[in-house]
């Protein structure tokens, strides 16, 4: 069974334009008023990842540029999860914008990418399936037999290497010692790249040198979502009929959020003896358990699904992206003022010394991986002022 990577890079970019899919120019920055990820647009004017926001927005002044909102790209990666998992139970969603899956017949897959505007790569190995994938341009699958998939390998730029989370210090390195190539790499052994880069080393090794065969992928666990339907006692063809259906079963899905908020609502309409109607799905610009802002992207689902022509027989609502309202933390006692200018001293003598929690991955197996650590910006937070 073949190994397929599905690609969308800049996710974070393309999940911010779906919401306003009018704007072809649009950026993501982080907390460090960094890029991290651009539309493609933006991509092809020559914005990399990592250039500062000031810079950015002075070299494309009619480009929109975005704060990270993790939860919108929870969200919007679920949904792409969902179809994906519709594919096929073999599913690793890997990062949000970066799967691998086990398929049998790619050209669903390759219809998918066509859909999403996503770049898909097919191979025996999960290592040549990225290749493929990162290769091709979007829209369009590649498939590689292994004879292609090693020639592509060997001629691929250890640049690519920052996709897999190998540090730019060391891709430097490489190249400093003439390795340009991933099969120049490639000919090191492990105890030459131990010898030189330590564990990052080791790490690298493994990463060129899977164990073969490879291990399969594992069953794909979908996020928690609240899903409740209805059928009709006899079919339904009118929006009056529906309508009344739609809005009890949203006003019981919400009762059933348990406190958490839902960003992301899938509407399935079923015909006579089990035929599909129809499936639509948006995601919201926030989480939110609000019956009113969710009754409203629910009815507009109902009527990009209806046509007149199919009588309805059962009716399917999911609310997904589900999270927890956001907390704030409070203050038990006002800062002193000389412990302000403490932790303003010890920002300026040592840069990125003072972090805080950003939740980047709500739905990620171990805790520990649900958040990111980041860097305080240079001035110290207004929190820490006293009042």
């Amino acid at each position: 069974m073949a190994v397929a990577c599905f690609l969308i890079p800049g996710f974070a970019a393309w999940a911010r334009q779906r919401l306003a899919s009018a704007w072809p120019q649009l950026g993501v920055y982080d907390g460090e008023q960094r890029i991290t990820a651009a539309s493609a647009a933006l991509q092809e004017a020559g914005l990399a990842t990592g250039e500062s926001l000031a810079r950015a927005r002075m070299l494309f002044p009619k480009a929109n540029f975005y704060p990270a909102d993790p939860a919108l790209e929870s969200a919007t990666w679920e949904e792409v999860e969902a179809r994906l998992f519709g594919l096929t139970p073999r599913l690793w969603a890997w990062r949000p914008g970066w799967a691998f899956l086990e398929i049998d017949d790619p050209e669903p897959l390759h219809r998918l990418a066509a859909t999403l505007g996503a770049q898909a790569g097919l191979a025996s190995r999960r290592l040549w399936a990225a290749l493929a994938a990162l290769s091709t341009p979007a829209g369009t699958l590649r498939q590689l037999s292994d004879s292609a998939a090693r020639r592509l390998f060997a001629e691929t730029s250890c640049r690519s290497l920052a996709h897999f989370d190998v540090e730019e210090e060391l891709i430097q390195r490489l190249q400093l010692f003439g390795l340009s190539t991933l099969g120049k790499v490639n000919k090191l052994t492990r105890r030459h790249l131990s010898a030189q880069f330590g564990a990052r080393g080791e790490a690298l090794y493994a990463l060129l040198h899977p164990a073969q065969p490879e291990p399969r992928l594992p069953l794909f666990q979908p996020p928690p979502t609240v899903e409740v339907s209805c059928d009709f006692e006899s079919p339904a063809l009118e929006p009056a009929e529906v309508e009344p259906a739609l809005l009890a079963l949203l006003q019981r899905a919400v009762g059933e959020l348990d406190e958490r908020q839902a960003q992301r609502v899938t509407l399935r309409l079923e015909g006579r003896r089990g035929s599909r109607a129809g499936v639509a799905r948006r995601v919201l610009r926030a989480p939110t358990a609000r019956v009113s802002v969710l009754w409203t992207a629910a009815r507009a689902l109902l009527y990009s699904l209806l046509s007149g022509e199919t009588p309805l027989e059962r009716m399917t609502l999911e609310l997904g992206g589900l999270s927890s309202p956001r907390v704030q933390q409070g203050r038990f006692t006002f800062t002193r003022p000389a412990v302000r200018e403490a932790l303003r001293g010890v920002q300026e003598r040592f840069p990125g010394a003072l972090r805080r929690a950003r939740l980047a991955s709500p739905h990620a197996l171990f805790p520990e991986d649900q958040v990111a650590w980041e860097p305080y910006p240079l001035a110290v937070p207004d929190e820490w002022s006293p009042r």
